[in-house]
């Protein structure tokens, strides 16, 4: 007997697992968008700007698997509201952080950076772990059915919230009272993501929950919690290929974001607005070019396609960081190649995944990537900042994002080599 026709369809499901992320993409990157106003308005040193973008990566280090595994075990639509309240209640209290500044002098002390990395800890465990789960549903509701395109479609809207970080924020801060009514702005877009996942919830009930019945033979079978464990994060070597690329693009790229505002500002002598806009440059590329890319995918031979879209977005990173490391031409160049090789690898590098893995493991499988994604990021952009210190120039952290690009050029074309078998 034939199926029950999907009811609703695929379609209407799209923009409300899409915008999923909008507000936790835009309050993660505010701390970005609004880096040099941080720094003269509360006092902070660029190592902290570093630490509050480093932050947010740290509790996925461990929590992202858990969270992925969990999603997996109680279903993602539980799951993923459970997260999206810890993005509202992470937000909240770095809004509410810049309040503790000292009535006398209008100093920061460190109680405003602590509220923050508090606050940066749950909007990092919460969106980090809501994407593991979009990218379950998407699996789930779109396998075998423009797979590529779906991840594209989410991925630009993600980037979108990205977009408008880096593109209001800081005209934020100027026109409505300082940094704090920029913060707040970032709040009011997460609880506006939330609610967009209580109507995903409320729809995803017409179909089974994404937890499904069937389970791996690891699960099933007696033996010892360890042995269980290790059979069912055993994804191949295709999956971990995939995973040290995703590490080595990712640190490469997020890191540099972090600083990107105030290197502007002070190698080309650019306002923290216009630094914004030219960084917005890059998210824009990705919203114009990603679902190109991810419907192209969709045809032919894919995973000949995804690898190649793979090295190309490698290999656009190494003249993007020397160009802005070693010479002083206009930036707009760089920031161009950076759009388009962030176009291109997250098109081909997630969707990847949905074929690779079952269904039923497949937000675990995420989660592990993330994870690992993670702990590059938890060190990277405080590393890169702390290089600017001591160094007082940035020239050595875009040698490092340069370095990071030749490994994936590597790794790229390891993948290339390889047969991809299905786990």
């Amino acid at each position: 007997m034939d199926p029950a026709p999907e009811k609703p369809p695929r379609l209407v499901m799209l923009p409300f697992i899409a915008v999923l992320l909008f507000g936790g993409y835009f309050a993660a990157d505010s701390v970005a968008a609004l880096g040099p106003l941080l720094i003269s308005e509360l006092g902070l040193a660029r190592a902290d700007i570093g630490l509050l973008y480093g932050v947010y990566s740290w509790p996925n280090v461990v929590m992202v698997l858990f969270g992925g595994m969990l999603a997996d075990r109680i279903g993602t639509r539980k799951a993923s509201l459970l997260y999206s309240a810890l993005i509202v209640v992470g937000s909240a209290l770095v809004a509410l952080s810049p309040s503790l500044r000292s009535s006398a002098d209008g100093s920061a002390g460190r109680s405003v950076l602590y509220c923050m990395v508090i606050g940066r800890t749950l909007l990092g465990l919460g969106a980090e772990s809501l994407a593991v789960c979009q990218n379950a549903m998407i699996s789930r509701w779109f396998r075998g059915h423009q797979l590529a395109l779906a991840f594209a479609l989410t991925l630009t809207m993600a980037r979108i919230g990205s977009l408008l970080s880096f593109a209001t924020e800081a005209d934020i801060a100027a026109r409505f009272g300082g940094v704090s009514a920029a913060l707040w702005a970032a709040f009011w877009v997460c609880v506006l993501s939330g609610l967009g996942n209580v109507v995903y919830v409320i729809l995803d009930r017409r179909r089974p929950d994404s937890s499904p019945p069937e389970r791996s033979a690891a699960t099933s079978e007696p033996g010892s919690l360890l042995a269980r464990a290790a059979e069912f994060l055993r994804f191949g070597g295709t999956y971990y290929l995939l995973s040290a690329f995703c590490v080595c693009f990712y640190s490469a790229f997020f890191p540099f974001t972090a600083l990107a505002a105030d290197f502007l500002g002070e190698k080309w002598q650019l306002s923290a607005a216009t630094a914004g806009r030219l960084c917005s440059l890059v998210t824009l590329l990705t919203v114009v070019l990603s679902p190109l890319f991810g419907g192209l995918l969709d045809r032919g031979d894919r995973k000949k396609r995804s690898d190649r879209m793979l090295l190309v977005a490698a290999i656009l990173l190494l003249p993007a960081y020397l160009l802005l490391g070693l010479s002083h031409l206009p930036p707009l160049l760089a920031f161009v190649l950076l759009g388009c090789a962030f176009s291109l690898a997250p098109a081909a590098l997630w969707p990847q995944i949905g074929y690779l893995v079952p269904e039923h493991r497949v937000a675990t499988a995420y989660g592990l990537m993330v994870m690992l994604q993670s702990i590059a990021l938890a060190l990277v952009p405080w590393g890169s900042g702390a290089l600017r210190d001591r160094t007082a120039s940035y020239t050595a952290s875009m040698f490092l994002f340069a370095g990071l690009g030749a490994l994936s050029v590597l790794l790229a074309l390891l993948l290339m080599r390889r047969v991809t078998p299905r786990v």
